[in-house]
C-alpha cells in the first residue's frame, strides 16, 4: 500500500515553488559552493530551486513514479543546471554518503518531511551513515513531524508514535530526537514551532534542525 499510495500522490501532485523550508535554507543555511543530498525529492519542489542554487544537487527517493517526474522537468533545464543536478532512486536509510562528499566544500543533506516517514530502525540507521561521512564536512538539514501534529493518532496505531492510514507517519517526540542528535554530533538550531508548513486549512507544528559534524 505504501508504493502504490506515494505513485498514486506523485502522478496527481504538481506543485513546484519550494517549501517554506526550502526557502528557509535558501535564504539562511545555503551557500552558492553546497553539494546537497535531498533525501525523498519527491517530483522536486524544493530540488528544483536547490539545484539551481548550489554546486551540484542529487535528489534521492524511493518512488519511481517521483523520480521520474522530477527527471523529465531536470532533463528540460539548461544545460548549465541540469549538469549539476541528478536524480536517483535508492533507498536513502542505507546509503554510504562519503561518494556524495568527494571534492565538495561542504556535503549538506536536506531532509524536508522525509524524517518522519520512516521507521525509528530506519532513522537511526540514517544518521549513523551521516556520522560515518568523512570525504567532506556536513550539515544536516531537516523539517519534520512531530507529535503535536493535529493528524497525531489519525489511522491506525502501529507502534509508539506510529500510525498508517494510507501510508505511515512517525510523528516525532522533539525531546528525546534533540537528545539524541545531541549525543552524536553538534547541533547548530533546533526549533519547534507552527507557521512553519502551512497546507490549506493544515498548520502542523513541525521540528526544524540544522545538525553538523563539528562546531563552526
Amino acid at each position: 500500500m505504501q508504493d502504490s499510495f506515494w505513485n498514486s500522490h506523485y502522478q496527481a501532485f504538481s506543485l513546484q515553488e519550494p517549501s517554506g523550508f526550502g526557502r528557509y535554507c535558501l535564504e539562511r543555511q545555503l551557500r552558492a559552493s553546497d553539494t546537497v543530498v535531498e533525501l525523498g525529492c519527491g517530483n522536486g519542489r524544493d530540488g528544483l530551486a536547490l539545484g539551481q542554487t548550489v554546486s551540484h544537487y542529487t535528489g534521492l527517493d524511493a518512488c519511481a513514479v517521483a523520480v521520474g517526474n522530477f527527471q523529465k522537468v531536470a532533463n528540460d533545464l539548461p544545460p548549465a543546471i541540469s549538469s549539476r543536478m541528478a536524480v536517483q532512486q535508492a533507498d536513502f536509510t542505507d546509503l554510504d554518503f562519503n561518494a556524495f562528499g568527494e571534492g565538495a566544500k561542504r556535503l549538506v543533506i536536506y531532509s524536508r518531511f522525509s524524517l518522519h516517514s520512516i521507521s525509528y530502525q530506519e532513522a537511526d540507521r540514517l544518521l549513523a551513515n551521516i556520522g560515518r561521512i568523512t570525504s567532506a564536512p556536513w550539515v544536516l538539514m531537516l523539517e519534520a513531524r512531530t507529535i503535536f501534529d493535529t493528524l497525531y493518532g489519525v489511522g491506525s496505531k502501529v507502534g509508539l508514535h506510529e500510525f498508517k492510514t494510507d501510508h505511515y507517519r512517525r510523528f516525532i517526540d522533539p525531546e528525546p530526537f534533540l537528545a539524541d542528535v545531541a549525543s552524536r554530533f553538534a547541533v547548530r538550531y533546533f526549533e519547534v514551532a507552527p507557521g512553519f508548513a502551512p497546507f490549506g486549512d493544515q498548520d502542523p507544528v513541525v521540528m526544524r534542525a540544522v545538525i553538523q559534524s563539528h562546531p563552526a
